[in-house]
Formats: structure tokens, C-alpha cells, sequence
């Protein structure tokens, strides 16, 4: 890969698939570059837009706005449900990087953990703190 900056991005997105991601979803894929029809940097990753940055500076209100005009594309299919930036973090490991993800989401996310334990009569038994 002749372009630096493409190949560190390139490492960040595999790092995360192979991490994290290929033990929820199997199927995983880096998704090809489509330009302003891209819908994230994976597929086959159900009801999510998973987006990494492996960048020296935050840019916070551009990844949002980025990520958001995807969502917006996307929301009359209703195909995203959630959504992920994943933010290098350059002094660890990938355990230590960023994870955005909005407000209402988490919210939204915690929730629907905290329900399904309820659900299943366990919420005692729920795993985090």
C-alpha cells in the first residue's frame, strides 16, 4: 500500500475486526470504499455503523456529523440501529482506545441490556457493575 496514512487506517480497521468484532459477527468484512455512498468501515455487522479513526487529532464534530449523514441516508430503511466511532488511542493497547457512540444511544443500549436481564429473570446475575 503505496499511501501511509491508508495503511495505518487499513491496520486500525483489521485490529478492530479481529479484536472485537469477529466474535459477535462471523461474517465481518472491511467494507470497500465507496465514497460518498460508504456506510461504514465493516459490513455484516447487523443493525450497525461501525466507523474507525485512527487519526493523530480528534475531530470530533466531523466524525459526528459524518457518521450522522450516514445514519441519515440510511434511516428511512431503518438498516442502522446503532452506531460506532472507534478512536485510536496511541499510548496502548486496542483495549484502551475510544469507543463514541450518542447519548441516546448508550442510553438506549443500557436499557435494553438491563431489560433483557429483567427479562430473563437474572438482572441480579448482570455482568457489569
Amino acid at each position: 500500500m503505496s499511501n501511509p496514512r491508508r495503511a495505518k487506517g487499513t491496520g486500525y480497521e483489521v485490529g478492530i475486526k479481529e479484536e472485537f468484532l469477529e466474535g459477535i459477527w462471523p461474517e465481518v468484512e472491511r467494507a470497500p470504499l465507496k465514497g460518498v455512498n460508504d456506510f461504514g468501515d465493516f459490513v455484516n455487522v447487523a443493525g450497525w455503523l461501525i466507523e474507525a479513526r485512527n487519526r493523530k487529532t480528534w475531530a470530533l464534530p466531523a466524525w459526528i456529523r459524518s457518521v450522522y449523514s450516514k445514519l441519515d441516508r440510511e434511516g428511512r430503511n431503518r438498516k442502522f440501529r446503532w452506531m460506532l466511532v472507534f478512536k485510536a488511542d496511541k499510548r496502548g493497547e486496542l483495549n484502551d482506545d475510544y469507543v463514541l457512540m450518542s447519548a441516546s444511544q448508550a442510553f438506549n443500549l443500557i436499557e435494553t441490556e438491563t431489560l433483557y436481564w429483567a427479562m430473563i429473570g437474572r438482572l441480579d446475575e448482570h455482568p457489569l457493575p
